[in-house]
């Protein structure tokens, strides 16, 4: 990057570069915006951005030296905040200033933090690699629009003491996907029903359930046959969007400790999601290329194990691609699931009551 006319200086260049790549990924960006400075009083930050309920503040230096810019960055109390060094000797750092964390790095590595940071797919595009002025919104939704027309909904029906049990189980619905909500306990396999009540609530109260359903914000199927037949919930098309909206709205409200919690699992939490949220396609499957046992005899008519028989698992595993009935054994895999697979064993093995703990901090969140 380069000034593009006399007169502008590498300053105002990165400034104004940053303004133009806030406003690609739909913020309202501005340079020289009114901003709380250390000294007390009112001056100037380089860079403010704004999308719905999401700030962003960027300043911009020309040295390393940069106390007063990240003091001026926490006092503004910016979402995410990041400090531009035009002469910078690392990639990325960062420094904390009142519990509040301040990114430093150089131009070159600010989009991609900023993606990092804001949660953007790995397949949108890049600012530097399209020509598109706006690109469609597909992150950071701050919109409550659906989640305020339910609440209005419902005080319309006189039901508004039930919005947080309904806006509860709305969220239980979206992230399950397939939640039951009613399963058989009254039912005999020779003669059918036994009693007038055949089926159970679970997860979700009737009323609350009824409501759900009369704001077409969920359907109801039944599935199984005998004693495991159960009524399943799925979200509808208003509770896809409605469950999105209320899903990120309490990301936002729990950001600090979400945080916190990654910080405190660390690399663990990787392999915790991975293992946990992962499931095996059926056209996968690991197979285990494992003998029994193998002993060595030792003095005194002992025996010891040659090798540990999870080390040789690992080492003899392999994984085979199978479709429909046909084992078609080492087909191309479009993405290698060794990885997961090998997380799940973890998550089910030595990190269980760690991934336990972990998803009850998300459920009690949510």
């Amino acid at each position: 990057m380069n000034p593009e006319s006399a007169g502008k200086t590498w300053h105002d260049v990165v400034k104004e570069s940053v303004v133009n790549l806030l406003r690609f990924y739909g913020f309202t960006a501005s340079s020289e915006a009114p901003a709380r400075i250390p000294e007390g009083g009112w001056g100037r930050a380089d860079v403010v951005g704004r999308k719905g309920n999401t700030t962003i503040g960027v300043e911009i230096v020309d040295t390393g030296d940069v106390a007063r810019d990240a003091k001026k960055l926490a006092m503004n109390n910016y979402d995410y905040r990041y400090i531009i060094v035009l002469r910078h000797s690392k990639k990325v750092d960062e420094v904390v200033v009142d519990g509040k964390r301040i990114k430093v790095l150089d131009i070159d590595s600010f989009e991609h933090e900023l993606r990092r940071d804001l949660g953007v797919p790995p397949d949108y595009p890049y600012s530097s690699r399209t020509k598109e002025e706006k690109p469609p919104e597909v992150f950071v939704g701050a919109s409550e629009r659906e989640i305020n027309r339910i609440i209005e909904e419902l005080e319309e029906y006189g039901l508004e003491n039930f919005a947080d049990e309904v806006l509860n189980a709305l969220g239980m619905v979206y992230i399950s996907r397939d939640l039951p909500v009613e399963v058989r306990v009254h039912y005999n396999p020779m003669t059918g029903p036994t009693a007038p009540n055949e089926y159970e609530s679970v997860n979700i109260k009737p009323q609350v359930l009824s409501i759900l359903q009369r704001l077409n914000l969920v359907n109801i199927s039944r599935k199984g046959t005998g004693y495991a037949r159960k009524a399943f919930a799925s979200p509808s098309e208003r509770g896809l969007k409605a469950g999105h909206e209320l899903i990120l709205k309490r990301l936002r409200e729990h950001k600090a400790e979400l945080e916190e919690l990654a910080r405190e699992y660390g690399d663990k939490l990787w392999i915790i999601l991975y293992g946990s949220l992962w499931y095996t396609p059926n056209h996968f499957s690991l197979e285990v290329v494992l003998k029994e046992y193998e002993y060595t005899p030792i003095t005194g008519g002992r025996y010891a194990k040659k090798e540990d028989p999870i080390l040789k698992a690992v080492k003899n595993v392999r994984v085979l691609g199978r479709y429909s009935y046909f084992d078609l054994d080492y087909m191309e895999l479009s993405e290698h699931p060794t990885i997961p697979m090998f997380s799940n064993f973890l998550v089910k093995t030595a990190l269980r009551d760690d991934a336990l703990r972990f998803f009850s901090e998300l459920e009690r969140m949510v």
